[in-house]
């Protein structure tokens, strides 16, 4: 019976260790596995903090944040692809790793607040736009380039980034609203001012006064109220102003010919008083010579 329990015994021990040879040749690949990341691992956080020291190199104002922050996100996803390492070595490790990635994310972040803050004051300028300046669209096209700018000079964390060029383009569209506001209704006015430029026009037009005084109020009155109208649509600017000056011209041909026909009716009266001047004179000389003439007679009596 002790020769059968034995024999069973080895039989069973045979069998484990060929159950179990495979996962220790699986344990031990895992072993050497994770001696090989070890190795990777510190490969990698040197040259890591080679390359942090080549970014930082430079004065802090000269700063390349874009690199900066694309060697940061690129150390992340690099840092996950690393394999498994015993636990012992992990912490030391990761330390390493989290120190290397501050010496980047620190100052970072700092520039980040800063540009936030920048962004900010970009927003408070273009929310105190007046858009029925003339300059308005100049002025947003100058902070549009300048947000562009710094927006790849510096990058910000995508839901910052989201949030502020959001309330930016908001405010760039409420100026380019308010001048299509004011563009509509300039073009109405516009429409207005036509109007009310062909009824001066056509008073002008229909002026018939005999009054040279009269004629030069009418038109002076009409030359203030035509300033006073602001501007046209410009396809019709010209035909409105031709109008408007023939009109003018028209006025002004009644009256120098109301002075022509005054100066014609002053000379008529001037010649007809010469005229009378001269009857006068050639009667009394005619009664001066008959007088003499009845002298003479008495005096040879």
């Amino acid at each position: 019976t002790g020769g059968a329990s034995k024999e069973l015994w080895n039989k069973f021990d045979q069998a484990c260790n060929s159950a179990y040879a495979p996962a220790a040749m699986h344990f031990q690949e895992l072993d050497e596995q994770r001696q090989q990341n070890l190795v990777k691992t510190e490969h990698f956080l040197n040259n890591m903090q080679t390359q942090v020291q080549t970014l930082l190199q430079v004065d802090e104002t000269s700063f390349n944040w874009k690199k900066i922050h694309q060697a940061i996100f690129q150390f992340q996803q690099d840092w996950k692809k690393l394999g498994l390492i015993d636990r012992k070595h992990l912490t030391r490790l990761k330390n390493q790793f989290e120190q290397n990635l501050n010496s980047l994310r620190v100052p970072l972040e700092k520039r980040q607040q800063e540009e936030i803050r920048s962004r900010e004051l970009l927003i408070e300028q273009a929310n105190k736009i007046e858009a029925n300046q003339r300059q308005a669209v100049e002025q947003v096209r100058s902070l549009q380039e300048r947000w562009q700018i710094q927006a790849q000079q510096v990058p910000l964390r995508r839901q910052d980034e989201q949030v502020l060029w959001e309330k930016f383009r908001a405010s760039c569209d409420t100026v380019f609203a308010k001048r299509k506001q004011v563009a509509e209704s300039n073009d109405a006015q516009r429409l207005e001012n036509v109007k009310l430029k062909t009824l001066l026009c056509e008073k002008l037009e229909l002026i018939n006064e005999k009054n040279i005084n009269e004629l030069h109020q009418l038109r002076s009155s009409i030359e203030g109220e035509w300033k006073e109208i602001g501007s046209v649509p410009r396809e019709q600017e010209g035909v409105v102003e031709r109008r408007y000056q023939l009109a003018v011209q028209a006025v002004n041909e009644q009256i120098e010919n109301l002075r022509n026909l005054e100066k014609q009716l002053h000379s008529a009266q001037l010649l007809r008083k010469i005229v009378l001047c001269q009857v006068v004179e050639k009667t009394l000389t005619s009664i001066e010579n008959q007088e003499n003439g009845n002298h003479s007679a008495s005096e040879n009596l």
